[in-house]
């Protein structure tokens, strides 16, 4: 009697429910309005990865064919090209899709968004329905206007699709307060925060937040908890020039190098997280530099040395003179003139650099 009394205790003071905050279904006491995680994040700054992958196409057909419009977030600093292009062709291809280019208030002032924006344009030329605009999720700036107008002039239901931590929950919080409409989504600098649709109304459309795409390149999940914060940044980025010879290298942190192995003298031009050391030294000493990692490299790791027992990447550039990015994801973009340059990459992944057209 007194267990059966217990039983009916628990179920009644725990309730099984969808959290309003991240969308999983969690037990949520009563008197909370939040699962024990997400209250973990809102008040201890504590984080559990929500332990699902999830896969684009299983997620786009999950939303059902009520969704006419999609918006696929990026974060410019972390595009992933390659990814996105699968996301996108996943799509109906009758569908409107709207490419938001998260983060654009961060280049440096000399760069023209317009510019930036036709050659992302370029690059996607083949994806049919697609728009460009960009925009600020921390700032809620001027685009976020255009934003809430676009949802409402096109009266199309929803979703908000891209990678993990590209700033979907971020745009769609201000869109909601925006519109007055009372809400507990989380967002968090946190990969994985959104573990599952959650859906709101603006003037009787939905809008449908949806968990983050596993970046399938990420470097950040080899980085320790504690400096989870220190892959948000919000100061400009100024980028960051160096001049390599054949026989020298560029410490990122201790998580990845870059070795020049020949080539002619080469202008490195860098936009990354201004949290990251990068360091230049010779290869020769690169094993030297690798054991002192804890004073002169300092993050994202302190005290796993990943560059010791890694793998490495080659890479040779054709010598047509045209400007490419190499791009790391999490890390950052290094963008030069291609010139039949020989460089390896040596990192705890296989192949964590990929070649694209510049965008800078």
């Amino acid at each position: 009697m007194i267990n059966d009394l217990n039983q009916k205790t628990k179920k009644s003071f725990y309730n099984l429910k969808k959290c309003p905050g991240c969308g999983d279904l969690a037990k949520i006491q009563n008197d909370q309005k939040l699962c024990s995680r997400c209250f973990r994040i809102v008040n201890y700054n504590d984080f559990k990865r929500a332990v699902k992958v999830i896969e684009p196409k299983l997620l786009i057909n999950s939303l059902g064919k009520n969704i006419r419009c999609y918006f696929v977030v990026i974060d410019i600093f972390n595009f992933q090209i390659n990814q996105i292009k699968k996301i996108l062709e996943d799509i109906d291809p009758k569908i409107l899709k709207i490419l938001l280019l998260n983060k654009m208030d961060l280049l440096e002032k000399s760069s023209r968004i317009s510019k930036f924006s036709n050659k992302i344009n370029l690059q996607l030329k083949m994806i049919k329905n697609l728009k460009i605009l960009p925009i600020c999720a921390l700032k809620g700036d001027k685009h976020m206007n255009t934003l809430a107008n676009l949802i409402i002039h096109n009266n199309r239901d929803s979703a908000f699709i891209g990678l993990e931590n590209a700033g979907k929950s971020t745009i769609i919080k201000h869109l909601l307060n925006q519109k007055n409409i009372v809400h507990n989504l989380i967002s968090s600098r946190f990969p994985g925060t959104t573990s599952n649709l959650i859906k709101f109304k603006i003037n009787d459309l939905e809008i449908i937040d949806t968990p983050g795409i596993r970046d399938e390149n990420s470097l950040r999940v080899f980085a320790d908890d504690p400096f989870h914060k220190w892959w948000t940044f919000k100061d400009n980025i100024n980028p960051r020039i160096f001049q390599l010879d054949g026989g020298q290298s560029l410490f990122f942190g201790n998580l990845i190098r870059l070795n020049f192995i020949s080539g002619t003298k080469t202008s490195f031009t860098i936009y990354t997280n201004p949290n990251i050391n990068v360091f230049r030294t010779k290869t020769i000493n690169a094993k030297r530099v690798n054991e002192r990692s804890k004073t002169i490299l300092k993050w994202p790791l302190q005290d796993c040395q990943y560059v010791n027992d890694n793998f490495t990447q080659t890479i040779v550039l054709k010598n047509n003179l045209n400007k490419v990015d190499l791009e790391i994801s999490d890390i950052g973009v290094i963008s030069l003139i291609s010139k039949g340059q020989t460089i390896t990459i040596n990192s705890p992944l296989k192949n964590p650099i990929k070649v694209r057209n510049s965008l800078f």
